[in-house]
This record gives C-alpha cells, sequence and structure tokens, in this order.
C-alpha cells in the first residue's frame, strides 16, 4: 500500500463579496488519511492592501445510511457544529501576499468537515479566492 499526495478545488475565483460567506460543500474524510494543509490565493482590484476574511471549520460525525437517497434529516449536510474551529482569524495582504499561501490544518475529530471563508471588515466587494485542499491518500 502506498501513499499518494492529491488536491482538490475547494473555489477557483470565487466572489467573497465583502462581508459575505463562502462555504464548502460537505468534504467526506473518511477515505483521507492524512489531512495536510489549505493553500490560498486572495486578490482584489478595488483594494489590494484590504483584503480581510477569516477561515473557519465545522464538523459533523453523522454517518448517512447506505440506502439513502438526497438529504435526509440529521444528515451531514444538517448536522454540523457551528464554525468555531478558527484555521486563520484574519487574512490582510499585509500578513499575506496575493500570492499561495498554505495553512496547515488540525487533525479534525470527526469524518465530515465544511470549510468557512468569511469577509471581514474591511474586505473589498471584489475579492476573489482560489483554494486547494491538500491531503494524503493510501492506495
Amino acid at each position: 500500500m502506498s501513499d499518494k499526495v492529491l488536491k482538490s478545488a475547494l473555489f477557483t475565483n470565487a466572489l467573497l463579496n465583502g462581508l459575505a460567506t463562502l462555504t464548502t460543500g460537505t468534504i467526506d474524510l473518511r477515505s483521507i488519511k492524512d489531512l495536510q494543509s489549505i493553500r490560498v490565493k486572495a486578490s482584489s482590484v478595488l483594494a489590494q492592501g484590504n483584503i480581510d476574511f477569516s477561515i473557519s471549520w465545522a464538523t459533523s460525525d453523522y454517518m448517512a445510511p447506505i440506502d439513502s437517497i438526497g438529504p435526509v434529516e440529521g444528515s451531514p449536510a444538517e448536522d454540523f457544529d457551528a464554525f468555531n474551529t478558527v484555521l486563520l482569524d484574519h487574512w490582510n495582504a499585509t500578513s499575506f501576499p496575493t500570492d499561495w499561501q498554505v495553512l496547515p490544518l488540525p487533525a479534525p475529530l470527526a469524518p465530515f468537515v465544511k470549510i468557512r471563508f468569511a469577509g471581514l471588515g474591511s474586505n473589498p466587494s471584489d475579492t476573489l479566492i482560489t483554494a486547494k485542499l491538500i491531503y494524503r491518500e493510501s492506495f
């Protein structure tokens, strides 16, 4: 059995307008051996130096029945805790320039996660976010 490092796009040039949020769909970690990091790139034409957002995640330990079709009550889509695990409390262009930045991830304590980017304070209306999840799987 060998390990392979993989990348999965979370967002590609997604608009994070001012104080809005971007939230991934449910990420199933059951087949992932090791979450490593998120690679993030942010840009704005209007206010390059004022990009400001946070990154957090929510977890769920609910496993839907194998024979269920579509969303069911209490499914991972509905059974997430609050986005209170902060991965990055403030991104700003002074601390993080607009080229790729790598943020290490803590070990999740549940098999499902969602990742949220939330605009803060002076975040401009044209902020574009590109983010990739870096992880390792065993084959």
